[in-house]
């Protein structure tokens, strides 16, 4: 199992958060501080993913939302579910970082 993980600061591991991106799975990002070079990761991830498993575009966002772990991104999906599913995988990552 190959899994890359990204450190992003000094801080003990336990309270970093993490990119977690092995072929053929889901990226993931652990909950934490969630820092623009770790949304890169997972964008880039995430295309990688949905090559190589041919995800649809109307079913990116559903098989790779879970995969941002933080609290708060999982309840703004969670809430606005059909309307994030349905803008789009390049909308959710243009609002995920902006917030």
């Amino acid at each position: 199992m190959n899994t890359a993980i990204a450190i992003t600061t000094y801080l003990p591991r336990t309270s970093s958060t993490v990119y977690l991106g092995e072929k053929g799975k889901p990226p993931v990002v652990t909950p934490g501080k969630i820092t623009p070079n770790l949304l890169f990761d997972f964008k880039n991830g995430a295309y990688s993913y949905f090559s190589f498993k041919d995800i649809k575009p109307d079913k990116e966002v559903a098989k790779i939302a879970g995969g941002l772990q933080d609290a708060c991104v999982q309840t703004w999906y969670h809430l606005n579910l059909a309307a994030i599913d349905t803008a789009g995988f390049p909308t959710f990552m243009k609002v995920v970082r902006t917030n």
